[in-house]
């Protein structure tokens, strides 16, 4: 459970990042982190998932598990994209960084 928390703070500080970002080099550094950020999370998260489902029901329980990941991307898409629009470019980076830190803040309470 560590680790989840640990992995919320990373995505945070390097979305926040990308809100602050103002050369191509800290952009480039940036989508280099966060590419090692989701090859080291998606594949776990995934694996998971299929620990915690009954060996019988896993293919249920992964479709379960993508749905709600893509149910949730599309309100998130949606804010990002009225941030961007009604507010400016860097505002749904920092609207993800915020909603990253509580998220990591809830697995340490709960």
């Amino acid at each position: 459970m560590n680790d989840f928390i640990t992995n919320g703070r990373k995505y945070s500080i390097i979305y926040f990042g990308f809100g602050r970002a103002s050369s191509k080099a800290v952009l480039i550094m940036l989508f280099a982190l966060y590419g090692l950020y989701s090859a080291n999370t998606d594949g776990v998260q995934t694996a998971l998932v299929s620990d915690l489902i009954d060996k019988n029901k896993k293919g249920t329980g992964l479709g379960i598990y993508n749905s709600l990941v893509g149910i949730t991307l599309l309100p998130a898409s949606i804010i990002a994209g009225l941030l961007y629009d009604q507010m400016n470019n860097r505002d749904p980076f920092y609207f993800g960084s915020i909603m990253a830190l509580i998220a990591a803040i809830f697995m340490m309470i709960f």
